[in-house]
């Protein structure tokens, strides 16, 4: 769509496609932007009869939207509005315009042409973020690009980038199961009956909660599951298209319902007390092992529970290590594991129980806890993390070996508080973060976390945790 203003020799127009460019650099990838750009302002040229323009157009229309996606990159990740790119892509279109076509018609028809083109060409670029700017916001409350579900994710991977160019790609390989929560006054002790004050039923599992953390913090993550085919099977599946995960390799079985976690919650002391029946996630087969080798080919990291088959498990990590992709085991909940399989783990990540549990050393302090690291390391494990509940995570890597204090917030509910930190700390990971500041980054999500209640539908997006860290950047 043209509008022809009489300048001489130069054919300027109004272009209300402007907009579309402008827009085009938020809702999509910079490359897919480029092309749309370029493509779609040529088509208009073309269908205008400005033949001689097409190539300009197709640069300077595509570059417009290339900038128009870093600026809203760089916008999201400081917790500002979409606007900020709409203004920022707006002024570039205006100078861009401007400025190529003046060349390109000083070139062609002389600067005096060129000169008497620079109105229209600059209204072009003007009405372009008039439209923009007003389409936006009710495009934004739409397509929840604010949420990640877009082109937000793309942009920030393939620009800027949540990690820029060091992204890697990760997987998560765990048990999915339907959380059935109830807060009361007080846990009930044995054979007592305790009135409740809230119900709530979502997704959850723990392998689940650390894919759907990792994935809401920006890490390029395939999720693998199992469940059954059943109407909490559909929870997992729902969930994950409203993420816009992946949903390619999570298996599903007609022998097996889907599996539950029956959640009781202190409501004054936000502890918890948890029986899960793991159910279809806990049936997985070597055939579906196998069937997801190509994703652990391409991973860099592959984080593991022991909530799920553990013969499962150990193919998952055979496989892995195969391809050079790094094992990560989160040893919860407890259960045996052999020195075989720990022998194949990059890094375990228990908390103290679990520790205590698999090493036989009670963790009170530092010195108990390189004492239990120490069992790790014996075993061929590179990493050790062993998270302390309140007192923070205590880190062993590369000889050095200190205690991170935690965030210091009001928790609400402390139930998936260690799956939020394994998730945030894949994430870090695979953005190329070193240990110590993953670590901290994995501390903020998992703080952020348990001010909300629920497990999975309590993880944060990026934008909150890096607003939280950078609130906190002193702590």
């Amino acid at each position: 769509m043209s509008i022809r203003i009489p300048t001489p020799g130069t054919g300027g127009y109004i272009h209300p496609g402007d907009a579309a460019v402008i827009l085009s650099g938020i809702f999509l990838d910079p490359v897919a932007a480029f092309l749309a750009a370029g493509i779609g302002s040529c088509m208009a040229d073309f269908l205008g009869g400005y033949f001689i323009y097409v190539p300009i157009t197709f640069v300077v229309k595509g570059l417009v939207a290339v900038v128009t996606s870093v600026v809203y990159c760089h916008g999201v990740r400081k917790g500002k509005s979409g606007k900020l790119a709409v203004l920022y892509g707006g002024i570039t279109d205006i100078l861009l315009v401007t400025g190529g076509y003046f060349l390109c018609e000083s070139l062609l028809y002389g600067p005096a042409a060129a000169f008497l083109s620079l109105p229209a060409n600059g209204i072009q670029g003007i009405s372009g973020l008039v439209i923009a700017g007003v389409l936006y916001p009710g495009l934004e409350r739409t397509l929840e690009i604010r949420e990640g579900t877009i082109g937000d994710r793309q942009i920030k991977r393939m620009i800027l980038g949540i990690g820029g160019k060091n992204m890697s790609k990760a997987a998560v390989f765990g048990s999915f199961v339907v959380d059935l929560m109830a807060r009361s006054p007080r846990l009930p002790v044995p054979g007592e009956t305790v009135k409740g004050s809230v119900f709530k039923m979502g997704p959850g599992g723990k392998g689940f909660n650390q894919g759907v953390a990792a994935h809401k913090a920006g890490a390029d993550v395939t999720m693998i599951s199992k469940v059954g085919r059943d109407s909490f099977g559909e929870v997992a599946f729902n969930t994950m298209r409203e993420l816009q995960m992946d949903t390619s390799h999570m298996f599903v079985t007609d022998d097996t319902e889907t599996g539950c976690a029956l959640i009781l919650v202190d409501e004054k002391t936000s502890q918890n007390e948890i029986i899960i029946v793991p159910g279809a996630c806990s049936t997985i087969t070597e055939e579906e092992v196998k069937n997801i080798e190509a994703v652990l080919k391409e991973a860099e990291y592959v984080l593991l529970q022991l909530e799920v088959n553990q013969e499962a498990n150990e193919l998952v990590a055979e496989l892995a290590c195969k391809h050079g992709c790094k094992v990560i085991v989160n040893t919860a909940p407890y259960a045996p594991v052999t020195d075989e399989f720990l022998s194949k783990a990059y890094m375990v990540t228990p908390n103290e129980v679990e520790a205590e549990e698999i090493t036989g050393v009670p963790v009170k302090d530092l010195e108990s806890a390189k004492k239990a690291a120490a069992y790790f390391y014996d075993r061929g494990v590179k990493e050790v993390l062993i998270t302390l509940g309140s007192r923070g995570v205590f880190v062993s890597s590369g000889g050095r070996e200190e205690i991170i204090p935690c965030f210091k917030v009001e928790a609400v509910d402390t139930t998936g508080a260690g799956d939020a930190f394994n998730g945030g700390l894949l994430a870090a990971l695979s953005e190329g973060r070193d240990i110590w500041e993953a670590v901290r980054f994995a501390s903020g999500l998992a703080a952020l976390s348990v001010q909300k209640m629920g497990t999975t539908l309590s993880m944060p997006v990026r934008e909150e945790i890096d607003r939280f860290l950078e609130e906190h950047k002193n702590s």
